[in-house]
């Protein structure tokens, strides 16, 4: 049996063949990211289901403060979680898939109002956690300029993972097609 007709054979059977990486569907990985914003780590990771994970992290007077959103071509829109922790506990947080009635990774339009629109909703869940209003505005202390920086990773995940969702769609139609119409975007 020749190779393309054994790789035939074996995918209907649903055993995975060692497929050359030219003929791979999907672009590659973007690199992993980590900086620190404003006393904010900010990291831009591979996760290991094949997404992209964008987070930030701040641990400040025995508070820490987790916002991460996960980029995978199954999703349909990126899932997001906050989870506060204080004194090595968990006391509050969320996760959420995106803008209802979202069926795509839409590009970001509101930077700003999305960052205000977190910050109020950080600044609730330390509420639950019994934390002043004063404490909680020290514990986000430059959160707006990490965001932003947050923003700029969001997007690239987002493009990697349209392009992976691209690359699925028109497999079918053969690599050198899916490399032209997807892996540019």
């Amino acid at each position: 049996m020749s190779r393309p007709s054994l790789r035939l054979f074996l995918a209907a059977f649903g055993v995975a063949a060692a497929v050359p990486a030219a003929a791979q569907p999907f672009p590659p990985q973007p690199p992993d990211r980590r900086e620190t914003v404003a006393g904010w780590r900010i990291v831009h990771v591979y996760d290991e289901d094949d997404g992209r994970d964008v987070g930030m992290t701040i641990t400040r007077a025995g508070i820490r403060i987790e916002y991460f959103a996960n980029y995978w071509r199954g999703n349909g829109r990126p899932y997001r979680r906050v989870s506060i922790i204080r004194s090595g506990a968990y006391c509050a947080g969320d996760q959420w898939q995106g803008s209802p009635g979202a069926r795509t990774f839409e590009p970001e339009t509101d930077v700003a109002g999305d960052g205000r629109r977190l910050r109020a909703r950080l600044i609730g869940y330390l509420a639950e956690c019994g934390i002043s209003p004063t404490r909680a505005n020290q514990a986000l202390r430059g959160f707006m300029p990490a965001f932003a920086r947050l923003a700029v990773f969001a997007e690239q995940a987002r493009r990697h993972t349209d392009a992976v969702n691209c690359s699925i769609e028109n497999y079918p139609q053969g690599p050198s097609r899916v490399r032209r119409l997807c892996h540019r975007r």
